[in-house]
């Protein structure tokens, strides 16, 4: 049970920083909730990942996926109302959440095994949010080109 209280820590210590940075309404109240929800997603997580599905790859994979598109919509819906900031948001929180978790597991456990799949699963999460970073510098271009007519 420790390592899941220590996993929690670790993922509100990298991810409250980016929610606070990224996330235009400041309001305490919204940087509470993400931070609730941070808590049971995360709890949840691992809880399933270590207890239930017994370090499995795919389990994590997909429960990272449920993970990343519960907190985008919670953000989408409360908090940003705009649907790719609300992905972008929740794909770099998680992405640097995950990759430090895996870096920290590595270090501390020494997990070799659970390591190598863990490292080509962020580099996949790392693909996916530089097509995520190139569709938007692409989007703010157009828009640019757009007002300057």
């Amino acid at each position: 049970m420790l390592i899941i209280l220590l996993a929690l820590l670790i993922t509100l210590l990298i991810e409250s920083p980016i929610y606070f940075i990224f996330i235009k309404n400041k309001s305490f109240l919204n940087l509470f909730l993400i931070n609730i929800l941070n808590i049971i997603t995360n709890l949840s997580l691992n809880i399933l990942y270590i207890y239930i599905f017994n370090y499995s790859l795919i389990a994590l994979i997909i429960l990272e996926i449920i993970v990343f598109i519960l907190e985008a919509l919670f953000i989408y819906i409360f908090i940003e109302r705009k649907i790719i900031k609300s992905l972008t948001i929740s794909f770099i929180a998680n992405l640097i959440s995950l990759i430090i978790g895996i870096l920290f597991n590595y270090y501390l456990f020494n997990l070799n095994y659970l390591s190598y799949y863990l490292i080509i699963f962020s580099l996949f999460y790392l693909t996916i949010l530089i097509i995520i970073i190139i569709y938007l510098i692409i989007k703010l271009f157009i828009l640019k080109k757009n007002n300057s007519l």
